[in-house]
């Protein structure tokens, strides 16, 4: 995961217990999916950077989605910009990230639990 210091997490956010990173590429373009599980094996956190290839001076795009405490919806938060983090439903947040940068997986805490074809 990203160093928490390189970014605030909100108060009201699920501690996260074990992360995962995931990177694609995407044309000219690298996508980093920083994965957080909670405790309880559900995705708790995703931050997104989205940096140009091959360009390190080049401004990066960063996006936060945290689980509230709760548990009742999720905060997003562009990291480019001081704005307060926003509310939105999971459903919401899973089809953004699918659509948007194919984070498809089961958000139970496994990849895949069916056997391998070879």
């Amino acid at each position: 995961m990203s160093d928490p210091q390189t970014f605030p997490i909100p108060i009201n956010a699920i501690p996260i217990a074990r992360n995962q990173r995931q990177e694609q590429i995407l044309g000219d373009r690298e996508v980093t999916l920083d994965i957080g599980w909670t405790k309880d094996d559900d995705m708790g956190r995703v931050v997104v950077t989205i940096s140009k290839r091959d360009d390190k001076n080049a401004e990066q795009l960063r996006e936060l989605f945290c689980l509230a405490k709760d548990r009742a919806h999720w905060l997003f938060r562009d990291l480019n910009s001081d704005s307060d983090p926003s509310k939105a439903e999971e459903e919401k947040v899973k089809s953004y990230l699918l659509e948007k940068y194919n984070l498809d997986i089961n958000w139970d805490g496994h990849f895949w639990d069916g056997e391998l074809p070879y």
